[in-house]
């Protein structure tokens, strides 16, 4: 599902974290959709365990890194804003079905005192079988005197994502709300 929430906001936004120094520094293609979210139910079509593969590009096209991994994406299943406590305001449009996800997002906030990020992210994904592929453009501009050093940046992240099995029953399950056994009991007496 964390990648699912990176490449499902599926799609749907650009969180950018910042070191103790202060050095613009993006996540790569494994965190990107996680902190934005709109409420989304996930296409049953999409679910199941995905090996990924993610390339990173400026958007003139250079190269910068690619990453692997898996996630497990559960159909049906609302994906709503991540982490609390987010300095982002978000807000996300689009669409996304059996085949096809087309989303945008802008979003700002404080990364510290006096330094303002503002972004735009589209997600323009497609499925077909057990392969999808999504190409992410993020844009990204910066204000205040604090981090009137760091430059606007474009970054691409280009997505496959190949499905290895059906997710796991446990792990798509609704949890319940936790209670004591002495508050259970008193409800069902």
């Amino acid at each position: 599902m964390r990648r699912f929430t990176l490449t499902f906001v599926l799609l749907a936004m650009m969180f950018v974290m910042r070191s103790a120094s202060a050095t613009p520094q993006h996540l790569d293609g494994d965190h990107i959709m996680r902190a934005a979210v709109t409420t989304l139910l996930a296409p049953a079509e999409w679910d199941g365990v995905w090996t990924t593969l993610d390339s990173t590009y400026t958007c003139a096209g250079a190269f910068q890194s690619t990453s692997a991994g898996s996630d497990t994406i559960c159909g049906g299943k609302d994906y709503t804003p991540g982490g609390s406590g987010s300095p982002f305001t978000i807000d996300c449009t689009g669409t996304a079905d059996a085949t096809t996800i087309d989303m945008t997002c802008t979003g700002s906030g404080d990364l510290f005192t006096d330094c303002t990020e503002t972004f735009t992210m589209t997600v323009h994904g497609t499925r077909t079988g057990d392969t999808y592929h999504l190409v992410s453009t993020i844009d990204a501009t910066f204000s205040g005197t604090a981090c009137s050093f760091f430059p606007p940046s474009c970054t691409q992240v280009d997505s496959w994502g190949t499905r290895t099995g059906p997710a796991p029953i446990g792990y798509c399950s609704t949890p319940t709300r936790a209670a004591s056994w002495g508050r259970l009991k008193t409800i069902y007496r």
